[in-house]
């Protein structure tokens, strides 16, 4: 059957090419956008951060969906096992992973202790209040406050743009087979 019959979510190249790819490069545009017009706003940023986050969590999914699709040549026997034999050979999707599992899950936990080795919601963001006190004009005092937004985190995007260049680089290989680029030398 042709690709194009499958529809957007009808298997992980189409999922990559309509769903996840397009998440990302709406993500890449809008932050290009903002950032030449000027716009630093904290709703301006907010809005980044979910841009960001769809994007995480969009190519996150790709080996599910490679998974599913392909689960009667795939030697592990359950889908965590097969994004352990991933990440363990491709650890831009094993970090990407960790940040789209961050934003999924306030707290992490394993049964029912927290992990705390790895990263959670709240670390996907840098919230920062400055607080300017001026004591030059003695006895007046001025003081003055700003609210940054930071996120995500310069160590997010880098593990972003990790992933999205591997994934970029199966994309434009119609040949490449995720399970050879698993047992290949990263």
């Amino acid at each position: 059957m042709f690709e194009f019959f499958k529809g957007p979510l009808g298997s992980h190249r189409n999922y990559l090419t309509h769903i996840a790819l397009p998440n990302c490069i709406d993500y890449l545009g809008l932050v290009k956008g903002h950032e030449e017009t000027g716009n630093a706003s904290t709703p301006a940023k907010y809005t980044e951060l979910r841009f960001f986050l769809n994007a995480v969590d969009s190519l996150n999914n790709i080996l599910e969906y490679y998974f599913y699709e392909n689960e009667a040549s795939i030697a592990e026997p359950s889908v965590q096992a097969f994004k352990q034999s991933i990440h363990s050979s491709h650890p831009e999707l094993r970090d990407l992973a960790d940040i789209a599992n961050a934003y999924k899950h306030c707290v992490r936990q394993r049964g029912s202790q927290k992990q705390t080795n790895v990263p959670w919601a709240k670390d996907l963001q840098m919230p920062e209040v400055r607080v300017y006190i001026d004591l030059s004009e003695r006895p007046k005092v001025n003081v003055d406050a700003d609210y940054i937004f930071q996120a995500p985190t310069a160590n997010h995007l880098e593990m972003f743009h990790k992933a999205l260049k591997f994934w970029f680089s199966y994309h434009n290989d119609p040949r490449a087979k995720l399970v050879q680029l698993a047992n290949a030398t990263p």
